[in-house]
């Protein structure tokens, strides 16, 4: 029997230290993660990369600054609504996926902040429509393809096994920070 497992993953880590890398260096110091649920492994990765990024520029991380459950557009506009009502820019926003993304940048824009002066946002995933935008988003790119690609690839070769399958496939893509508009 095997004694690993194989998987094709992103380096959600790495993605995550890109992006509050990128808000640290653009001046932001009030910077809030809009995460997707707590339990989940993707949260807890990010959530570390980030920390990494605070402890190379010697920036104290503050855990409360994490907002949890941000999944839709709504979630973004909603989250950028409870900030500003405490902090006041610069702001710097590090999202779970772009259309959370897009939905603090719509907020935002709507209560007249200069964006990326005053709050700058960086998304997740490198969606189709974010070059599309009138204001183009930074995002975290993913090898959304590749990673499917691989895998289906990996599922085909098990499945097609004549014997015991016990090849064990880890492969790790690594995600790359776009800079637009935001």
């Amino acid at each position: 029997a095997c004694d690993s497992v194989s998987y094709v993953i992103n380096n959600d880590f790495r993605g995550a230290y890109l992006g509050a890398t990128y808000l640290l260096e653009s001046g932001k110091r009030n910077i809030f993660f809009l995460s997707g649920p707590q339990n989940i492994s993707v949260a807890t990765t990010r959530t570390q990369g980030l920390q990494m990024a605070f402890r190379e520029k010697n920036m104290p991380f503050r855990k409360d600054h994490i907002l949890y459950d941000n999944l839709t557009f709504r979630d973004g506009y909603r989250s950028i609504e409870q900030i500003i009502k405490s902090y006041h820019p610069p702001i710097g926003i590090f999202c779970s996926s772009d259309i959370v993304a897009i939905g603090a940048l719509s907020a935002a824009r709507a209560f007249s902040y200069k964006v990326p002066d005053e709050i700058s946002i960086v998304g997740y995933d490198n969606i189709e429509n974010d070059r599309y935008l009138d204001y183009p988003l930074t995002t975290i790119a993913q090898a959304d393809y590749q990673i499917g690609s691989h895998g289906m690839k990996m599922l085909i070769e098990l499945i097609t096994s004549q014997e015991p399958y016990c090849r064990v496939h880890q492969v790790v893509f690594e995600p790359e920070l776009i800079v637009r508009k935001t």
